[in-house]
């Protein structure tokens, strides 16, 4: 389980929050998009083998995700196997994921010519609703095959 990660997704969902709360709804936003992009690698990313590996501050490798933007929701989520994204709820959010994919990147400079004119909560709605999914999931043990 790559509970740091999680951990990481947890706390800038908790920005995202405090950050609406303060009438920042484009800050909220990047920092939602943020916590849903560590939300799904989360589910992609392997332990590291080296001393830190089953402890607290294990590290995590994203080597093997073949995504040319690493911030690209859809894409990250097209990583993720169907079955695993069906049980964790993603499945159900693929049309949010797609029309936010790059939301991270498109919200960050609001003042730029091309910049969205608009923010919404929905990000940080969905996380908030995914984290608990998620962590339940990465807590389940692997089922053992006798054979």
């Amino acid at each position: 389980m790559a509970i740091w990660v999680l951990e990481s997704a947890y706390r800038y969902a908790k920005a995202s929050a405090i950050l609406l709360n303060a009438h920042l709804p484009y800050e909220s936003e990047v920092n939602a998009a943020l916590a849903m992009e560590l939300l799904i690698k989360s589910l992609l990313v392997e332990a590291v083998d080296n001393p830190r590996r089953g402890t607290v501050l294990e590290q995590y490798s994203t080597r093997h995700i073949k995504l040319k933007d690493g911030h690209d929701l859809i894409g990250l989520y097209n990583q993720i196997p169907a079955d695993v994204a069906e049980k964790v709820g993603l499945a159900s959010q693929v049309g949010l994921l797609e029309s936010k994919k790059d939301v991270f990147k498109s919200l960050r400079y609001i003042y730029e010519e091309k910049a969205p004119r608009g923010s919404d909560n929905l990000l940080l709605q969905t996380v908030c609703w995914l984290l608990p999914q998620v962590v339940a999931h990465s807590s389940t043990p692997a089922l053992k095959t006798s054979g």
